[in-house]
């Protein structure tokens, strides 16, 4: 199941290249993920553990918004 998750995700990114030209948001979302491998490792990860959370809309962020101050304390 991982090779067709993996080979869906790079048709889809794939597929908004052109879109892109004429979507702003689009194209914010790929330009958003241009070296993201590079930035996480230049991450400084000496002042504990990295903690990772997903939310998929900003209501999402915004629920989770207290668990994430928590855990930042």
């Amino acid at each position: 199941m991982a090779p067709i998750y993996y080979i869906l995700v790079h048709l889809a990114y794939l597929m908004a290249l052109p879109v892109a030209l004429f979507s702003k948001k689009t194209q914010l979302w790929v330009t958003g993920r241009l070296g993201w491998r590079r930035r996480i490792k230049q991450w400084n990860h000496t002042t504990g553990p990295v903690l990772w959370f997903h939310a998929a809309s900003l209501g999402e962020f915004e629920q989770g918004l207290p668990l994430i101050e928590y855990m930042k304390d």
